[in-house]
C-alpha cells in the first residue's frame, strides 16, 4: 500500500483486522467504504444496460462485469436471469434473429453468448452490404432520379406568372394568392386558417 493513511490505519487495527472471519472483514470494509445502497443500485446499473445499436460483445462484457460485483449477494444475476436479462436489452433486430434461431433451446450461457456473437456479426455484415451497395447505386444514378435530389436555383421552372428572372435567382417559389371565391369555398367548408 502505497498511502500512508491507509498503512496507518491498517497498523493501528491490525490485532482487530486479524481477529476477524472473511465475513465480518467484508462486512467491515463495506461498511466503511461502500454506500448503504451499493448492491441495489449496483443491480439496477445491471439492468439499465442497453446494447442499442454497438457491439454485442461490449455490451454483454459490460454487464456481466457490473453483475460480477455482485457475486455472492441475493442480486447477483444466474447464467439463466443474466441471459434473459441479456437479451431484454439487446438490439431489437438481433433479439429477433435470435428468436427466428431459437437461442432459448441453448443451455450453456458460454455456447448461447457465442451464437449471438456470431448472429450479431452477420448482422452488421449484412449492413455493411447493403451500405456498399446503396452507395454503388447512388454513384451510377443520375443526379435527377436520386430519392434525395434537391433541385438547384438553376433546374427549377418559372412559375405561371411570376417573371423567369426570379424564380432563377431565388430559391422561393411564391404560392399563388388564393381568389375570394376560394376564400369562402374553404370556410365554408370548415376551413379555420387565415384569410388573406
Amino acid at each position: 500500500m502505497s498511502s500512508v493513511h491507509a498503512i496507518r490505519w491498517l497498523s493501528a487495527n491490525s490485532l482487530v483486522l486479524e481477529s476477524m472471519t472473511w465475513d465480518e472483514y467484508k462486512t467491515c470494509m463495506h461498511s466503511l467504504f461502500l454506500v448503504s445502497d451499493w448492491e441495489h443500485s449496483t443491480h439496477m446499473d445491471v439492468l439499465r444496460i442497453q446494447q442499442n445499436s454497438g457491439s454485442f460483445v461490449k455490451f454483454s462484457l459490460e454487464m456481466m462485469g457490473k453483475n460480477n460485483l455482485l457475486a455472492r449477494t441475493d442480486s447477483f444475476l444466474n447464467d439463466e436471469l443474466l441471459c434473459n436479462t441479456l437479451e431484454a436489452n439487446m438490439d431489437r433486430e438481433l433479439a429477433q434473429e435470435c428468436n427466428r434461431e431459437n437461442l432459448v433451446s441453448i443451455i450453456s450461457l458460454h455456447n448461447w453468448l457465442d451464437k449471438v456473437k456470431r448472429l450479431n456479426e452477420r448482422k452488421h455484415q449484412r449492413l455493411e452490404e447493403i451500405t456498399c451497395e446503396f452507395t454503388k447505386l447512388n454513384a451510377r444514378t443520375p443526379l435527377g432520379s436520386c430519392i434525395n435530389f434537391r433541385p438547384t436555383t438553376a433546374t427549377r421552372l418559372p412559375v405561371p406568372g411570376a417573371a423567369a428572372s426570379s424564380a432563377l435567382s431565388s430559391t422561393f417559389v411564391p404560392i399563388p394568392k388564393l381568389l375570394q371565391t376560394e376564400h369562402e369555398l374553404l370556410s365554408a367548408n370548415g376551413s379555420s386558417g387565415p384569410v388573406i
